[in-house]
């Protein structure tokens, strides 16, 4: 077992110090080519799904990391690790909480039994923790219904990533999110951010299309 937790430290320091490197490189090709889109892409590590569900049970944090780090590059690929993510939900470690959540959206309808553990992320995490779960939700789509509550709250976060979160959140809710089209509407209402209106307006029209017609014109 030390053998093999040596190896997944080393593949671990080796994999994150390949990617830091893709993104300094990254960094400098899009100051001296300005081109936006270019990104080198860094190659998933040899590991096997077995041995990533075992490391993020490991004492060390940094294991724990490198492990969801590692889940959420596989995508949907990682579906069986969602019940493990779903605990790494109430982790000590913050890095690992936003983490966990981020590979859950990443993982998509698969992670649906993840709605309320996110939700309760949503409400109690610190700052990065309560961005990756409102965007998590997002990721699930209508399978997020049971958050509304949350996702309403989140409107009024003092945080601008996590209230911008939110709003995507209720639009790809859809129309099951018609509770939260008041709630909406005053954010337009009260905000002069023009990105904000639009991400308003865009939720507002695939919850309920009818809905800005009913304002005030003013508004």
């Amino acid at each position: 077992m030390s053998g093999q937790r040596e190896l997944i430290l080393w593949i671990a320091a080796f994999v994150l110090g390949i990617a830091l490197l893709a993104n300094i490189g990254c960094g400098l090709q899009r100051v001296i080519t300005g081109d936006e889109a270019s990104a080198p892409t860094v190659a998933l590590s040899p590991l096997a799904l077995e041995e990533l569900l075992e490391a993020v049970n490991d004492d060390d944090p940094d294991v724990r990391c490198f492990a969801v780090i590692e889940l959420t590059r596989r995508g949907q690929q990682a579906a069986p690790a969602v019940p493990a993510l779903i605990r790494l939900l109430e982790d000590p470690n913050d890095n690992i909480r936003s983490s966990a959540a981020e590979a859950l959206g990443k993982i998509g309808p698969a992670a649906a039994a993840a709605v309320e553990p996110l939700a309760r992320l949503l409400t109690s995490g610190n700052l990065d923790s309560r961005r990756a779960a409102a965007q998590a939700l997002g990721c699930l789509g209508e399978l997020a219904e049971p958050a509304l509550p949350q996702l309403r709250l989140a409107l009024s976060d003092r945080d601008e990533d996590v209230r911008l979160a939110a709003i995507d959140a209720l639009g790809k809710i859809g129309p099951a999110a018609l509770p939260a089209v008041s709630d909406l509407l005053q954010t337009l209402a009260r905000s002069g951010d023009e990105v904000v209106r639009q991400r308003v307006r865009l939720s507002l029209h695939r919850i309920d299309p009818t809905a800005l017609a009913r304002m005030q014109p003013a508004s």
